[in-house]
């Protein structure tokens, strides 16, 4: 009897044990993801990211396309070739201006790293150039310099907002800037359930801090956490009121089936919203009686934002300034003849920036080049993208390439892999001293993810809308090792053996 009562007891505990949960790829890069995907659905070119952290969004938004728009979007006079036309298998980004704001210049120095333009000797070829701007303030201060961008991006940040701050979120972002698309992002509280068993009701977190219910939070910081009903509830009401459409999806499925089968009823573990601007008559002049009414209200006492920094990143001095096909083609040959090869893929011919730069940044310039000469064949195959098409040297077979002599012509280099240097870099403006602002090596904080943390704006506790560290009387979601944070919803760096990540349940 005594066996089998320890047996029970033994049977109680396991069954309301916290649930092991993992997400592939980490929480905040499928968040991340979801933001791009759609910004280059988009093709989208003027972004804020209210809530930048430390800029890693940014950081993304300041790599520069691989080459330019196809000829004929950029100059309407260009008609357009059937090589132009090729479906691409990837979208590349062509950002013109970025903008983060955030309130703690602590973590506003790593942003403004993060957007810094390339060094001199780092090899790399911008074919736009790229104004970014990192600004220190809250997010219901007006700040007309967001007032023409495209999308506002705000991820992981509205559950962080004071009482008196949340009716701003939505007044300031979609009813005074009014942009084409507002992209917003916030942990699900229906998905906590994915972390317990049926029916239990204890778990480890932070009770409401508002008292407003009994629920239990991800993190002491957060006002709040909606359900998938709330958060849709919220949206349409704001969408409405402010004359948008809005798309209400989920991002996060764990790897593991849920043992009950509730991943379908629960979704995934942070909700994500795309609002997208009506333009009609009577929703312009909803935005613009509202937008008047906000900026009436506000509170005379409010400190403007403050510019920490201004990023010029230049284009390249031939970008759009392309050579004749003549010119290109033989700088083609001369590639493939140095690096001994008699198919070459169109993608590796780019990286050669004696012959990217003399089609002036424009992929569609070296095909043409190709296809009209005499000495190469171009094959598609089954490729997916032009990157993927190959380029043949006519009447040359692999075996042939290594017997050739090295090929010079005149003075020009024929080696590929010479060392370039273009004038692709940039200037930097970077104010009241923030220029001092460096990683500390002990604590680890140069490796820092803005969303790696909790779901937050990433501070000492009381000091933003987020917070960096576990008050000392909470209860970490499992006893596993994290990097600097106990927030399994964030971009938390815990790895399991197999090297997935970890979340932790409540």
């Amino acid at each position: 009897m005594e066996d089998d009562a320890i047996l029970e007891e033994d049977h109680e505990q396991e069954s309301s044990a916290p649930l092991e949960v993992r997400f592939f790829p980490p929480l905040y890069q499928q968040r991340r993801i979801w933001v791009l995907d759609i910004l280059r659905r988009e093709n989208v070119t003027r972004v804020v990211d209210v809530g930048c952290g430390e800029g890693e969004l940014l950081r993304a938004l300041s790599q520069p396309a691989f080459y330019l728009r196809p000829e004929y979007e950029t100059n309407s006079t260009t008609p357009v070739s059937p090589a132009s036309a090729y479906p691409e298998e990837f979208t590349n980004l062509h950002c013109t201006d970025i903008a983060g704001l955030d309130v703690l210049e602590p973590d506003l120095g790593f942003a403004v790293e993060a957007t810094a333009p390339p060094k001199e000797d780092e090899d790399v070829v911008r074919w736009e150039p790229l104004e970014a701007k990192i600004w220190k303030g809250g997010l219901e201060v007006f700040n007309p310099a967001f007032m023409d961008f495209e999308c506002i991006v705000s991820t992981e940040v509205i559950e962080h907002l004071p009482e008196d701050v949340l009716p701003k979120f939505a007044d300031m972002l979609l009813g005074v800037y009014h942009p084409r698309l507002f992209l917003v992002t916030t942990p699900s509280y229906t998905f906590n359930a994915r972390f317990t068993p049926p029916g239990v009701t204890e778990r480890n977190g932070f009770p409401d801090p508002t008292g407003r219910t009994d629920r239990v939070f991800r993190h002491s910081d957060h006002k709040f956490e909606w359900t998938v009903e709330e958060f849709k509830e919220w949206c349409t009401t704001v969408a409405e009121q402010w004359g948008y459409d809005v798309i209400t999806e989920t991002t996060g499925r764990a790897v593991q089936d849920d043992p009950w089968g509730r991943d379908a009823e629960l979704g995934g573990a942070s909700q994500n919203a795309e609002f997208r601007r009506r333009d009609d008559q009577e929703s312009v002049q909803k935005r613009a009686q509202g937008r008047q009414a906000v900026l009436d209200n506000r509170e005379e006492s409010q400190q403007e934002h403050e510019l920490l920094a201004t990023h010029q990143h230049t284009a390249h001095p031939l970008a759009q300034k392309p050579a004749g096909v003549a010119e290109i083609a033989d700088a083609v040959w001369k590639s493939m003849i140095a690096s001994r090869e008699a198919f070459a893929p169109i993608e590796q011919l780019w990286f050669d920036k004696n012959v990217s730069t003399l089609c002036g940044g424009w992929l569609e310039r070296l095909i043409q080049a190709v296809e009209q000469d005499e000495r190469f064949e171009l094959f598609k195959g089954e490729a997916k993208s032009r990157c993927g098409w190959r380029v043949g040297l006519v009447g040359v077979v692999e075996q042939d390439m290594d017997s050739w002599e090295p090929v010079s012509v005149g003075d020009v280099s024929v080696d590929p892999f010479e060392s370039w240097s273009g004038d692709s870099g940039g200037s930097s403006t970077v104010l009241e001293g923030d220029s001092d602002v460096e990683r500390d090596e002990e604590s680890g904080r140069e490796l820092y993810d803005e969303e790696d943390a909790a779901d937050q704006w990433p501070g000492e506790e009381g000091e933003g809308w987020g917070s960096n560290d576990w008050p000392e009387d909470a209860k970490p979601w499992a006893n596993i090792k994290g990097t600097e944070d106990g927030d399994w919803g964030k971009e938390v760096d815990w790895k399991d053996e197999d090297g997935s990540d970890v979340a932790v349940p409540p």
